[in-house]
This record gives C-alpha cells, structure tokens and sequence, in this order.
C-alpha cells in the first residue's frame, strides 16, 4: 500500500510495505551508483582486454580485411559492373535472342559460369554478394544511361 506524503525536505516519498519509506532523491541516487559502478566494470573489462598482447596480430587481419572490403566495394564491384554492362549491351544488339537475359538471376548465374564458380561445392558469400552488387549497378546503369 503506497501512502504519499512529504517529508521535511519537501521531497515527494513514499511508504512501501510496512513502516519503510524510501523517497525519489534516494532512489535516484542508487541508480546514479548503479550507472557509475557498470561503467567502471566495463572499463576494466576493456582496458583488459586492450592489453592484451595478441590484439596486435588480430589488429593486422582486421585493417587488411577493412583495406580489402573497402576496395571491393570502391574498385572492384564498378569495374565488374561496367564489363557487366557491356556483355548487356553485346547481349541486347539482336543477334540472337535470348529468354530473361536482363535479369539478375541470368547475369549472376552467368558470371558464376564465366569465374567457375559453384555454389555446392565452395560457398564463397562474399563473392556471391560482390557478384550481385555488380549485377544490380550493371542492370541500373543499362537502363537509365
């Protein structure tokens, strides 16, 4: 049963169960020390774990696979999407025709076929999605010149 009242302070408190009350100033203190002892746990934990002497080597990999990533997307996925383009161009004079050759599925199935690529026997979900992005850019950049 919650019985408001106000103290001396004129804070708003409370009494909660029998005979015990705690008032929002109190409260909002031990949240406050909550706060303050979480963040200092984390901090250990991190300075701990940035001591550490193998995060040298795993620092390495991880701005070599950034480096990589950022060259895929920035370099790489363009210049597949320009050939890509340019196969859809060839692709689209006439010469034969050919069912659904506009669509991604086509495009990525047929550069999967050129790199050798299969799916069953070496799963490469990078490679997959690099082939995709080019195809979406490629099919984006035919259609509106």
């Amino acid at each position: 049963m919650d019985i408001p009242f106000k103290n001396k302070n004129n804070l708003k408190a409370s009494v909660i169960g029998v005979g015990y009350s705690k008032n929002e100033k109190e409260k909002n203190m031990t949240k406050n020390a909550k706060n303050v002892m979480e963040q200092n746990e984390s901090m250990e934990e991190k300075n701990f774990m940035n001591s550490l002497k193998s995060n040298e080597a795993l620092r390495t990999i991880l701005f070599k696979a950034k480096t990589i990533a950022k060259n895929l997307a920035s370099v790489v996925v363009p210049q597949m999407a320009t050939a890509i383009k340019s196969l859809m161009t060839e692709a689209s004079s006439g010469k034969i025709e050919i069912k659904d050759w506009n669509t991604i599925k086509f495009l990525r199935s047929h550069c999967y076929d050129l790199a050798s690529y299969d799916r069953q026997k070496d799963l490469n979900q990078n490679f997959e999605v690099s082939i995709t992005m080019a195809v979406r850019l490629a099919i984006m950049m035919f259609s509106k010149p």
